[in-house]
């Protein structure tokens, strides 16, 4: 954008980006015996276990039982968090209900 004020003082502004993030994503989470893995690997992926960051990538070896979740991310800063599964090993499965 240019201006010129009426005393005759030229400005010219410098152009930005503006990014509108989606809301309509939300990550997957899958389970494979002890991986926890999602399919979403065009997003920077972070893994959180009881709320503690747990390693990132598209797959994370579960080695505690507790509460999982992910948080996808991409260059312009835009993120977006899966649902919070609870992972139980299958070793400790006791009740047989996976």
């Amino acid at each position: 954008m240019e201006i010129i004020t009426t005393d005759g003082c030229f400005s010219v502004s410098t152009p930005i980006d503006v990014v509108q993030c989606t809301d309509d994503f939300t990550p997957s989470i899958f389970v494979s015996d002890f991986t926890l893995l999602t399919t979403d690997t065009e997003y920077n992926l972070e893994w959180f276990w009881n709320g503690i960051s747990s390693g990132e990538g598209a797959s994370i070896n579960a080695t505690v039982d507790g509460y999982y979740w992910l948080i996808a991310s991409d260059e312009y800063g835009c993120y977006w968090t899966s649902d919070t599964i609870f992972y139980q090993s299958p070793n400790n499965d006791i009740d047989g209900d996976g």
